[in-house]
């Protein structure tokens, strides 16, 4: 299994992915001391945290601090890797959570 971690400004997401690039588990969590235990907590449940690698969106802040201390091997990538691939994915440089129609018509395809 393998973790994707998203910033946003009023919440990060949290995707869990099984080896096949299934989605196992979704959820959001509030940029706060309880939401960051919870999230720890909750990837607990889920196994081996040495078994569970999160790519994240940083290089260097508290909650990567965290993942390590838990155990987590972490991925840490540049916020701006991504953006010379981003005209690949549609017309716009605008960005599109899970939710929206944009990153399901994506999906779909």
């Amino acid at each position: 299994m393998h973790l994707g971690w998203d910033w946003a400004s009023e919440a990060v997401d949290v995707t869990v992915f099984d080896d096949a690039g299934g989605v196992v588990e979704r959820w959001a969590w509030t940029h706060d001391q309880a939401g960051m235990a919870a999230t720890i907590q909750r990837l607990a449940a889920l196994g081996d945290p040495g078994g569970l690698a999160v790519a994240i969106e940083a290089t260097h802040n508290l909650v990567i601090d965290r993942l390590l201390a838990s155990g987590h091997p972490v991925v840490p990538i540049r916020p701006n890797a991504f953006h010379p691939t981003r005209p690949r994915w549609g017309a716009s440089r605008a960005r599109s959570d899970p939710g929206t129609d944009s990153a399901r018509r994506l999906t779909a395809h």
